[in-house]
């Protein structure tokens, strides 16, 4: 080996290598990642953080731009000279072999064909041209750039064995075995921030003013914020002009030709076959969940809904830990530490598995499908359970009708708990541990926009029972969210695709939970035909318990109407079928079992919804009377909810009687279960409840306080009430 670097040095007759390719001109963005390398080199000590840095990123997000930006930055420090080559690790044929990549650094440091060990075994002579290289940079002050390698394996051979060299490594995987084996610094480049791809489009397309910003905003959207999908946007539409800008960002809005949009003839700059460079080089497991991810709407998922993709009992935490390592999915940051782990991929990646997915077996992609709707509709059921802990469902004999409420502590009865032929069978994947309410709020918000894509996508798709199933799963989190838009939207799928089915009993309850979306967002007037045909349907089934439901429905719809007197013949309609008895029910004495040995959750829900239009119509002490055995009964069965909505309307009664303090103190128990509850349109209600009796007290600072919150509460949910709210507020006294 002394020979071969004697003879070396003796042959050396050319200059100081210097390979760095031509980095780009008008380099964009990357300050972050140009400031943590920057870091590594410039230390207090002088001496170097690391011999070894790793950039690695997804498919096309600018790696190789990147490093060879910043090696040419600091060429000057490194005067003996920069070497490169590209390693080919993900391409077309096959990667280039470190033996090859070898040959070709000693040649550039002058060593002659003859002085390059040449031995016939390849291990051995891949030993001694590394030995080789590695005596030759000793000492020497050098900068190394692999450029696009695969595995750790290629790289290890390429490295100098000084200190005073830096070799930087680009690669789509995180090559972990070198910050096992030698301390590597992993920086990884991510998507460019929102305004450096602008700056990139706008620089690219020389645009010649402020009045293109709009268009390139969109279009730096719809290219992901990826370099390379950028690069070739602005190629597209080099002229710059604004109508060639407006025409490309057309033709990309639909995302399944976008990648044919942002294609090229150069397999290199094509990114269908730069993602599937990547995509290529994936062991089966993960090949398989990446392509299955085409099914998923995104904008992300869990681990547990990709083991249900997959139809496995245990998550499939290897494969997901390949596919982040390959950057072909990327682990968000949670916060909330019982919450599972995410996983999320940028559009043109999406659309790329989209693409995979169409071309798997139609049998497989269709049962992958159905795990994934079974997975999460029974994890919506369950977290909505977990958020009502006060309530039970009885299933009705019907297979797809809606369960029943019922208080948690009564036996079913007049049905049975037991599965049905579409309960989904939650055990045959792993579940999320969903056991408390904060849970359950935590799951909610986390899945919120894939939930609502995923009752699109079964009501597109033919699953029509879990499109409704799983609107009716999430009514209670969007109505305490005050989310009033999507809670309308997802039942009107619902109650489409219930129709589309022939499900009488699926499409009589959809109709009245949409009548019940529509009356919050003001639009009475197209709820009470859904609320007429919902009646007739249940009635001519023979559903007393659906009947009684769109009773209370249309008294809600009739009260936001001021036609109380309507409205308090529905509530005792409701009343009665909940009790069984032959029409219009009154409440009961006190001192009397309200329930009369019926379901007491559903009895308090009628006598509640008497006692708000008896207070309505003035009649105060009968409000009280039909409030108290309400608030008697959900006390008995401990449901909060109940308990936050009879106590805001005991309130107001005992408000109207003159009787001020009582009413505080309703309120304040109500504030106080609807802020537990999560609910935060009635806790604000509660909050102007609050105002109203201390400004009758004369209290006008407390009054005031209370106005202003519950105006900031009804503000954020962009609600209509709070137009009355600020009027009051900006009134007299508060």
């Amino acid at each position: 080996m002394t020979n071969n670097a004697a003879s070396a040095d003796a042959t050396l007759r050319h200059p100081v290598p210097r390979q760095l390719p031509a980095g780009i001109l008008g380099f964009v963005g990357r300050q972050a990642e140009l400031a943590a390398l920057e870091a590594l080199i410039a230390q207090p000590t002088g001496e170097p953080a690391t011999t070894v840095v790793t950039v690695d990123g997804t498919a096309a997000v600018g790696k190789t731009a990147l490093a060879v930006h910043w090696a040419h930055q600091v060429a000057d420090r490194y005067p003996d000279g920069q070497l490169y080559v590209n390693l080919h690790g993900f391409g077309p044929g096959v990667p280039l072999d470190p033996d090859r990549a070898l040959r070709g650094f000693l040649q550039a440091l002058g060593v002659g064909p003859a002085a390059i060990p040449d031995d016939r075994d390849p291990k051995g002579r891949l030993e001694a041209r590394a030995a080789l290289f590695r005596s030759l940079l000793a000492g020497r002050r050098m900068l190394v750039l692999l450029d696009n390698a695969r595995s750790a394996d290629d790289v290890r051979p390429l490295l100098p064995g000084t200190s005073t060299c830096l070799t930087v490594v680009t690669s789509r995987s995180e090559l972990e075995g070198l910050r096992v084996r030698y301390g590597a610094v992993r920086i990884t480049a991510g998507l460019l921030p929102r305004s450096d791809a602008v700056a990139l489009l706008a620089r690219r397309l020389r645009a010649p003013g402020d009045d293109v910003w709009p268009e390139l905003d969109e279009l730096a959207g719809q290219c992901a914020y990826l370099p390379l999908a950028l690069a070739i946007a602005g190629a597209r539409a080099d002229d710059g002009s604004r109508e060639a800008i407006r025409r490309l960002v057309t033709d990309l809005r639909d995302l399944r030709s976008r990648l044919d949009v942002l294609g090229s003839d150069e397999a290199d700059l094509d990114l269908r076959t730069v993602f599937k460079w990547s995509y290529e080089s994936l062991s089966p497991p993960a090949a398989n969940l990446f392509a299955l991810l085409g099914l998923h709407p995104g904008p992300d998922i869990d681990e547990y809904a990709c083991a249900a993709l997959l139809g496995v009992h245990e998550l499939p935490g290897r494969a997901l830990r390949t596919l982040t390592g390959a950057n072909l999915l990327t682990e968000h940051e949670h916060q909330h530490e019982r919450r599972s782990l995410r996983f999320t991929s940028h559009d043109l990646l999406r659309g790329f598995a989209h693409e995979l997915a169409a071309g798997l077996d139609a049998a497989e992609t269709r049962t992958a499908l159905g795990r994934l709707l079974d997975y999460y509709l029974a994890t919506a059921q369950a977290a909505d359970a977990a958020a009502q802990p006060w309530v039970s469902y009885r299933h009705p004999p019907t297979a797809g009708a809606e369960p029943v409420p019922v208080a948690a502590d009564v036996a079913p009865a007049g049905g049975t708990l037991a599965a049905t032929d579409e309960t989904p069978i939650s055990a045959s994947w792993p579940q999320p541990p969903i056991v408390t309410e904060d849970d359950a709020t935590a799951w909610f918000e986390a899945e919120l926009p894939v939930l609502l894509s995923m009752v699109e996508i079964a009501a597109a798709e033919g699953f029509e029972s879990h499109a409704w199933r799983l609107a009716w799963a999430l009514m209670v989190f969007l109505r305490r969210t005050g989310r009033r838009t999507e809670r309308a939207e997802v039942h009107r799928m619902a109650a489409e695709a219930a129709d589309r089915a022939g499900h009488r009993h699926a499409r009589a309850a959809s109709r009245r939970k949409l009548a019940d979306a529509l009356a919050r967002l003001g639009r009475q007037s197209e709820a009470h035909p859904l609320l007429a045909t919902a009646l007739a349907e249940f009635e001519e089934l023979g559903d007393d318990d659906g009947a009684r439901q769109v009773h209370l429905s249309f008294a809600r719809v009739l009260e936001s109407e001021q036609r109380y007197a309507e409205a308090l013949h529905h509530a005792r309609e409701a009343l009665a079928l909940a009790r069984d008895e032959p029409g219009p029910a009154a409440g009961t004495l006190r001192g009397d079992d309200p329930a009369r040995g019926a379901e007491p959750l559903a009895v308090a829900d009628c006598l509640t919804s008497a006692s708000i239009q008896l207070c309505h119509l003035g009649q105060y002490e009968e409000a009280l009377s039909d409030g108290s055995q309400a608030l008697d009964l959900y006390t008995r069965i401990g449901h909060r909810e109940g308990r936050a909505n009879i106590l805001r309307h005991l309130g107001r009664a005992e408000g109207k009687l003159g009787r001020h303090a009582v009413a505080i103190a309703h309120h304040e128990q109500s504030r106080q279960l609807d802020s537990q509850l999560g609910d935060r349109f009635w806790e604000a209600q509660a909050m102007d409840n609050l105002a109203d009796e201390y400004l009758a007290t004369g209290d006008e600072a407390t009054a005031h306080r209370w106005r202003e919150q519950a105006l900031t509460v009804l503000e954020s949910l962009s609600h209509p009430e709070a137009e009355a709210v600020r009027a009051k507020l900006h009134g007299s006294g508060g």
